[in-house]
């Protein structure tokens, strides 16, 4: 994999300021910022298909956005045990807590603090449960992303067996990929700390910090999204070639 390329390729793009700058606004406005995701497929799918010029034009929004769904679709579908567990440790904390207040109504006393214990446990067993999971969903997320370029269906990031032949592979350049896109949003997350700073003052402070946060998100998504299209590429030059009757 080119890992420089992956980072050189941005300003060999005439219009890459444009391009980038048209991300931040689609980043910053709720909803359309679906449009991101389909926006890195199409990327993904360039780089995979050798073009020179693989950063795409902003002119095709309704795929983009169609694309950007069904990658929160999936996602949302993967979440749905950590809502479930979230809900579940919400509805005991609650319940605990509303027969406190009412025990202490009863008595004219405060409220008894003897559930802190109990509470605690709670949340402890939560993220006992939540933790490892999130870090695989974390982990699977870029296979995602490929599966939707790939297949363009729903269905195919449930195609476990297939992820696993891909996976296996090509698992170094996988691990490459998860390690550099860490270390990206963990320096980034140091260089921001300044931006913060622009939040506390009124309206525009807002959307200058917004700006500031959107353009470094986009340039680590430009980055992993090339690195992607490369692992894709560098898949598909290992598969057998293909005739009209099937594979060679």
């Amino acid at each position: 994999m080119d890992i420089a390329k992956a980072f050189g390729y941005i300003s060999e793009d005439e219009n890459w300021y444009k391009k980038l700058g048209i991300g931040v606004g689609v980043f910053i406005v709720p909803i359309l910022n679906f449009a991101l995701a389909g926006y890195i497929f199409q990327l993904m799918r360039n780089v995979r298909n050798g073009e020179k010029r693989p950063l795409p034009e902003w002119s095709d929004l309704s795929r983009y956005l169609t694309d950007g769904l069904r990658m929160f679709v999936v996602m949302l579908i993967y979440s749905l045990p950590i809502l479930i567990i979230y809900g579940i440790a919400m509805a005991i904390f609650f319940s605990q807590m509303l027969s406190s207040e009412f025990a202490a109504s009863s008595t004219g006393g405060p409220p008894s603090i003897d559930q802190a214990p109990a509470f605690i446990a709670i949340w402890g067993i939560m993220a006992a449960c939540v933790m490892p999971y999130s870090l695989l969903l974390q982990v699977m997320t870029p296979m995602f992303a490929m599966q939707l370029v790939r297949e363009g269906t729903i269905k195919s990031c449930f195609e476990y067996k297939e992820m696993w032949q891909i996976l296996k592979t090509n698992i170094w350049d996988y691990v490459i990929i998860l390690g550099l896109t860490l270390g990206l949003y963990l320096v980034s997350s140091i260089v921001l700390i300044p931006a913060y700073l622009f939040f506390f003052i009124p309206c525009i402070g807002t959307i200058i910090g917004m700006a500031l946060m959107g353009a470094v998100s986009i340039l680590i998504i430009f980055v992993v999204g090339h690195l992607l299209g490369q692992f894709m590429a560098k898949h598909d030059a290992k598969q057998p070639p293909a005739t009209e009757f099937g594979i060679v």
